[in-house]
């Protein structure tokens, strides 16, 4: 589809499904996820340049459903157990999914290249266990970029993040096709083609 085309759903569903209130924090929500979408396309053209190391995944898989706030915004990189796991905004988390062929070396040098690029600066550590698994979750600032750095927020700490129990605590359903579509106008060749499910209509 035409960027044409996401431009009028887009501004179809503003109208039809977001009060003028709410307006400036779905144009807020669009802008975290655009920037959200380059930064993970980013970490899969290290992951491709790095020799020893595939992952499957190679757009980013998204889901635009905000399960947590974050005091001033921001983007938040995140590995399990040193691997990249996600990246998470305002605007929802987008995730790795696919499996990763890798030597020890070779995730050394990814963490690297990737803390370099991105200015990485940790500012938590989590375990969790799944089925008996456990895991540790570093989380990570991203406090520089290529593609400017307006999204970005160098002081975020796990304090200024909160966990709501819905997305729709946040946005509604209506509001989170809005924000899909309005992303989609400037990444829609770097996403999974089915990443939003998303359709024509307003």
């Amino acid at each position: 589809m035409s960027r044409a085309t996401f431009e009028e759903v887009y501004t179809g569903r503003m109208e039809k499904y977001v009060e003028p209130s709410r307006r400036p924090l779905i144009q807020s929500l669009v802008a975290d996820q655009i920037a959200a979408i380059r930064v993970i396309t980013k970490i899969l053209e290290v992951i491709e340049s790095t020799d020893n190391i595939d992952c499957y995944m190679k757009k980013p898989d998204i889901s635009c459903s905000p399960r947590c706030i974050m005091e001033g915004g921001g983007i938040i990189y995140k590995t399990r157990d040193n691997i990249p796991h996600s990246v998470v905004t305002n605007s929802g988390i987008i995730n790795f999914t696919s499996g990763f062929h890798y030597t020890n070396n070779s995730l050394k040098v990814l963490h690297e290249k990737l803390t370099t690029m991105f200015s990485l600066k940790k500012f938590h550590t989590t375990l969790s266990g799944i089925f008996g698994v456990n895991y540790t979750y570093d989380w990570y600032n991203i406090t520089s970029t290529d593609f400017g750095n307006e999204r970005l927020n160098l002081d975020l700490t796990i304090d200024n993040f909160t966990y709501t129990k819905t997305r729709q605590e946040i946005i509604s359903d209506q509001e989170r096709k809005a924000v899909e579509a309005g992303a989609l106008i400037e990444v829609c060749e770097l996403v999974c083609p089915f990443a939003f499910q998303f359709n024509k209509k307003v």
